[in-house]
């Protein structure tokens, strides 16, 4: 299956149902790889960080052109990369401190 069916199947069957079809026998049935699994994650990491940037800019009553790190800069908040490390940090650290042994075996 070529990237941009599998996308397009992503966005008619849904986040549930690909999660699902990974995970079981419709992963072999579309013949998906590793490589498109991958591909598809960046492609709407990308989409998250420009509707982050979006939301914000219309938060703030700025230009749909303006600069995203000079705007997160000038308001002094955190950008959408530095917000994703601080949770996942906070993730990892949870991880590590948790009593539970499976949990502790990943970190």
């Amino acid at each position: 299956a070529s990237i941009q069916q599998i996308h397009y199947d992503y966005k008619h069957i849904g986040e549930v149902g690909l999660v699902a079809g990974l995970c079981g026998t419709q992963a072999m049935h579309w013949d998906i790889s590793l490589r498109d699994i991958f591909n598809i994650f960046i492609l709407k990491y990308s989409a998250l960080r420009v509707q982050y940037n979006n939301a914000f800019r219309v938060l703030m009553g700025l230009p749909r052109r303006s600069s995203a790190s000079g705007m997160f800069a000038e308001a002094r908040v955190d950008c959408f990369y530095t917000t994703m490390r601080k949770r996942c940090t906070s993730l990892t650290r949870g991880i590590r401190a948790s009593p539970n042994s499976i949990l502790s075996m990943i970190v």
